[in-house]
């Protein structure tokens, strides 16, 4: 019933203006915001910001694999994403809701926001796959609802597809030969789910700064399409450039077995918590 009211409330914004909706009056934020948030929240004293981006690669990959598995449009792996973001911007791994139980939840919000109605909470369970992860389809239902209340019920996202569409589009039509690098900007583009810069900038500066990037490494000239665009559109192209940049030398910086240490290390200190949360009595958070 919850989910049927929220998307009804949010129906108006799936062919609406990017500026009218939640997603911009709610849940972008300054490039200083999710750094606050990291020491308001427990793993801000057990891991530093780039163990915790790490972290959140980990499960992003994860949600990936998961609509892998089920088939899923890469749309529902995006907005999953997305949700997962929102969600542990203010709530915390350690204390208030297990990131294994996230994974699945926030695809089976996901899909039936994208309207992938064929999955349910049995399949999702069945199929995530991780030596973390023991909870039951009733604490994925349960999870839903909690994530729900969390993102505020806003559960329109808005992606950057259409908008790079759009920019290879708009290319062409001044002379510029895309082939050399469409590809590289929309792998930029997929990438940047693994990375926070949908709670900074609106989809269309994404789809911009990743069609620049993939430009300038196959050093395609673009400059006649950037001249027709204000000054508004070009602007933060450098901060996003510099967000995805950062984000790809850590992640290739990664060494699995530490990635495993971390990993082991956030699920030791949730089960810590539990066995303080039990003994406190009975605490928010799942």
């Amino acid at each position: 019933f919850f989910f049927e009211l929220c998307l009804a409330t949010n129906k108006s914004y799936m062919a609406g203006d990017f500026w009218s909706s939640s997603h911009f009056k709610s849940w972008l934020f300054a490039p200083s915001h999710r750094k606050y948030c990291l020491s308001q929240l427990p793993e801000g004293e057990h891991f530093t910001e780039d163990e915790v981006q790490i972290i959140h690669f980990h499960y992003a990959q994860s949600i990936m694999t998961l609509c892998k598995t089920l088939k899923l449009r890469f749309r529902v792996a995006a907005t999953a994403c997305v949700y997962f973001k929102r969600f542990y911007l203010h709530q915390s791994m350690v204390t208030e809701c297990d990131p294994e139980l996230m994974v699945p939840t926030t695809v089976l919000l996901a899909s039936k926001v994208e309207n992938m109605h064929d999955v349910n909470g049995e399949t999702v369970v069945r199929e995530y796959v991780s030596r973390h992860f023991h909870y039951r389809v009733e604490q994925v239902m349960e999870a839903e609802y909690y994530l729900l209340q969390a993102l505020e019920f806003h559960t329109v996202v808005f992606h950057p597809f259409k908008p790079m569409e759009n920019c290879l589009e708009s290319c062409e039509a001044f002379g510029v030969k895309v082939a050399p690098f469409a590809d590289t900007a929309w792998s930029m583009l997929n990438d940047s789910y693994f990375t926070g810069v949908s709670l900074v900038y609106p989809p269309s500066k994404i789809a911009l700064g990743c069609l620049v990037m993939g430009a300038m490494m196959a050093q395609a000239d673009i400059s006649d399409f950037l001249a027709t665009l204000g000054a508004e559109h070009l602007s933060n192209l450098d901060a996003i450039s510099k967000d995805l940049i950062a984000a790809y030398q850590l992640k290739a910086a990664i060494v699995p077995a530490t990635l495993e240490e971390m990993v082991d290390k956030l699920h030791n200190l949730i089960i810590e918590r539990r066995r303080d949360r039990q003994s406190e009595g009975p605490k928010k958070g799942l």
